[in-house]
């Protein structure tokens, strides 16, 4: 069974690959999963629709930046205190994921925000990337010619260098990297 959070799915990169994804199941789970985790570790976010909680302490600013984006909804949003804070307080602005308050967070209090983030349906272009990452280790697979970076383990880890990935997969990965900026 496909995990939620892959990019892609056996299907998916069965077909782009022309193999018979039921035939390659265990290894394409491992190669799937260690190459969604890897294009999500390189765009420090996680790209599936889901849940996520955030907690960010008080500097006397008025905007915070969440996580992961593109935020769907806020569910919560309360203060160490208990204070609770609603729409009427902050902008989300959702592709960012960058809430603008409309006031100054105090100092050294910590607060929590609850909210939806992430694709439902993930974006062709990421979906595309993990294909090609996929592709060339099973490219490499094939012709039995592990001695390039490309690797992967059991426990379904995949290692890159940046030089051995094609500026295609590049400007993929920098166009949804996240950036700390408020």
């Amino acid at each position: 069974m496909d995990s939620p959070y892959w990019l892609v799915t056996r299907e998916e990169v069965g077909e782009a690959l022309k193999i018979d994804a039921s035939a390659h199941t265990d290894w394409l789970n491992i190669v799937i999963d260690g190459c969604s985790e890897w294009i999500e570790t390189q765009c420090n976010r996680q790209f599936k629709e889901r849940t996520f909680i955030d907690e960010v302490i008080g500097e006397k600013d008025n905007c915070i930046i969440l996580q992961q984006k593109p935020v769907i909804s806020v569910t919560s949003f309360v203060d160490e205190n208990g204070n609770s804070y609603d729409d009427d307080d902050f902008k989300i602005d959702k592709k960012s994921g960058i809430l603008k308050l409309l006031f100054t967070l105090p100092e050294n209090i910590v607060y929590k925000i609850t909210y939806k983030a992430g694709y439902k349906d993930i974006p062709g272009d990421l979906k595309m990337a993990a294909i090609e990452l996929i592709g060339r280790l099973h490219q490499v697979r094939e012709q039995k010619t592990w001695n390039t970076r490309a690797r992967s383990t059991q426990a379904g880890n995949i290692t890159f260098e940046a030089k051995d990935i094609s500026p295609t997969i590049q400007k993929v990965i920098s166009k949804y990297q996240t950036r700390r900026i408020c």
